[in-house]
């Protein structure tokens, strides 16, 4: 029988069980994957927390992203057929044995990628784009500032701005995370535990600020961010680790977090001419398939002609032990690139 990690109950990694997976039912315009690899997120970490709010209610397994073979497809599908190698991003289900996921959000893996590595592209890669260039607005001659250039949707970023033309600044919490970025062509890479993000930024854009911040912490953050912003700036807003700083749930940092995100104060953005652009993938990939498919085809061309170089930092076995220590590891800021579970 097919086995998942499911989210026992709130809690630290510690929760991430193994259990039995129910038996579902190919619909019309799905296909049915056996999985190879599922790619970690921090929105999992917060869907464990029990502070995601689209999640199901708890039990429910986790997962926003995996890779495979298709084994079996439904009624209505023209493009892919049973044995071949596909991505996929799912609405939870991830970590588990196998997957039904609707057509329109699988994309075929081309030859020569490793399916391994493609399963750490759907999620990070589109995100990236997306921010960058769709929300972000992003154009050469332009600047940038990534905050956790070294995450999985960082990494990701980095590699997409590479020979873009765009000034490239990016954040994170050590010398060696700092290194990997430049190496990866970032301009100025600021270690945060050293120095002052904001000075730093301003040092590097001659007073300026940065047309674009993507921010994937939000809560007291996002005012910073739109301090660093040049005039017509955006804040690319992600994600919300400041509402989830530790491995168990804490309603003080929902609280001081949270609170500035839900009464955010737009009139200054008035005075700064700066906008604020939120964006949730999984939602994206609903309302717009047709624009999510377009950039994961661009995408996974690029992954297969080795422009882009999808950053594997850690694997760990598709189990809820491999799974709780992938949390673990993702939580104590470890990781540089992306952290997958593989059968």
């Amino acid at each position: 029988m097919a086995r998942q990690v499911v989210i026992s109950k709130a809690g630290g990694p510690e929760v991430l069980v193994d259990r039995d997976a129910p038996h579902q039912l190919v619909g019309a315009g799905e296909v049915r994957i056996k999985v190879a690899a599922a790619g970690v997120n921090f929105a999992d970490v917060v869907g464990r927390l029990g502070n995601y709010p689209d999640a199901p209610p708890i039990p429910y397994c986790a997962g926003y992203e995996v890779s495979g073979t298709i084994s079996e497809v439904g009624a209505g599908v023209k493009d892919f057929t049973v044995g071949q190698r596909v991505c996929a991003l799912v609405k939870f289900g991830g970590y588990a044995d196998e997957v039904v996921a609707r057509a329109e959000g699988v994309f075929a893996v081309p030859d020569g990628v490793d399916l391994i590595a493609a399963a750490g592209v759907p999620v990070t890669y589109l995100t990236a784009y997306v921010c960058l260039f769709d929300a972000g607005g992003l154009t050469k001659g332009k600047s940038v500032l990534v905050i956790g250039g070294a995450g999985g949707v960082g990494s990701a970023a980095v590699q997409l701005l590479r020979g873009t033309g765009i000034q490239v600044i990016a954040s994170a919490g050590s010398a060696a995370k700092c290194d990997w970025m430049k190496s990866q062509g970032v301009e100025r890479a600021i270690n945060y535990n050293d120095e002052e993000v904001a000075a730093a930024v301003k040092d590097a854009t001659a007073g300026r600020g940065v047309d674009a911040v993507l921010d994937p912490i939000g809560g007291r953050s996002l005012a910073e961010s739109v301090a660093m912003c040049a005039p017509l700036g955006r804040v690319v807003s992600f994600g919300v680790s400041a509402l989830n700083p530790g491995k168990t749930r804490s309603l003080i940092a929902m609280a001081r977090e949270g609170l500035p995100m839900r009464f955010f104060n737009l009139i200054p953005l008035f005075g700064k001419n700066v906008g604020v652009h939120g964006i949730n993938m999984l939602a994206l990939a609903e309302a717009d398939p047709q624009l999510v498919r377009v950039r994961m085809d661009e995408i996974l061309a690029r992954v297969a002609r080795g422009e882009l170089e999808p950053v594997i930092a850690e694997r760990y076995p598709l189990d809820g032990k491999g799974a709780a220590t992938a949390h673990h590891y993702l939580q104590d800021r470890k990781n540089i690139g992306k952290v997958v579970l593989v059968r």
